[in-house]
């Protein structure tokens, strides 16, 4: 089953990232500073920091106890109807990557 992120305007400069299917999200600004993420499963003390990379792209670094767990970098197609992700656990030379679909 495809994974669903909604991502929406927050505030003058920040966004709301939304993980529906787990009841996460966050609220932050592309202040590179850390921010809580909420929910009945989050992981203790998890935040997220983000921050703009270009006009069609930023950044994610997951943190849990303000240690650096992941980074993901989000940058929307020119068309504006596709989403590309792709990052890494810190530590890994595994990487992962996700296109997704605007609804």
């Amino acid at each position: 089953m495809p994974r669903v992120v909604e991502l929406a305007p927050s505030g003058a400069d920040g966004l709301a990232i939304r993980f529906p299917d787990d009841k996460e999200g966050c609220e932050a600004k592309f202040d590179g500073k850390d921010y809580p993420v909420t929910g009945p499963v989050v992981q203790p003390a998890m935040t997220l920091a983000i921050e703009k990379t270009s006009l069609r792209s930023f950044d994610v670094t997951g943190k849990q106890h303000s240690k650096s767990i992941f980074k993901i970098a989000f940058t929307v197609s020119d068309d504006g109807k596709t989403l590309m992700q792709t990052g890494s656990m810190i530590g890994t030379s595994e990487k992962f990557a996700a296109v997704y679909d605007r609804q």
